[in-house]
């Protein structure tokens, strides 16, 4: 499956991204787990474009990797970090894709205000809403880590009407993939370390 984290610059996406995919990759029934991020995405595809058109670009190529990864190299979990602010694209992927789309957001001031993108387009159904400044990144990612296990394992996730309002709506070796975007393959036992992925401080991306 593919875990779409949107939101804001700074709001918490790969610090959630991280975070999950770590506790993904543990425990009883470790997953493959890939992250792509939107500043590692720019880095290896380069696009210098923020407008509307650059922006939709950088997404569509995000969109084809997540897919490509998610059903041709078999990933059990594609995680998605990026701003991708235009609602349309979001919904049209959610509907051939599986996908979990991620809402991370915060009234908070985190100093990345200027790199908001005004014409940011909220989901408005069928997505996990998180809120950063009502909980702490631990728990934001918890909460993400949750939802994924329980779909991936098969188990009933909750209605959105059945949660709280604001909350679901509806290997040991870490290998690189091209440019700076990593995945993580697990391997069954005691010593395995999560991968990592490496970015410029919280939310650095504005894709």
């Amino acid at each position: 499956m593919i875990v779409w984290i949107t939101g804001q610059p700074g709001a918490g996406k790969t610090v959630i991204a991280n975070r999950s995919s770590e506790a993904l990759t543990r425990g009883r029934d470790p997953k493959k787990v890939a992250i792509i991020d939107g500043d590692s995405l720019r880095e290896l595809m380069p696009n210098p474009g923020y407008d509307e058109t650059g922006r939709r670009q950088n997404i569509d190529r995000a969109q084809a990797i997540a897919a490509y990864m998610d059903t041709v190299v078999d990933y059990d979990v594609v995680f998605v970090s990026l701003v991708a602010p235009y609602r349309d694209q979001r919904d049209k992927f959610k509907k051939e894709h599986d996908v979990l789309e991620v809402y991370v957001h915060t009234n908070e001031t985190r100093g990345r205000e200027n790199f908001h993108v005004e014409d940011y387009e909220p989901p408005k159904k069928d997505f996990l809403d998180v809120d950063t400044g009502e909980e702490s990144e631990q728990q934001s990612a918890s909460r993400v880590h949750r939802a994924v296990a329980a779909t991936t394992s098969g188990a009933r996730v909750a209605h959105p009407s059945e949660a709280r309002r604001g909350r679901t709506r509806s290997g040991n070796d870490s290998r690189r993939v091209p440019g700076s975007i990593k995945s993580a393959q697990r391997e069954r036992g005691p010593r395995d370390n999560p991968g990592q992925v490496r970015g410029r401080g919280r939310d650095a991306d504005n894709s």
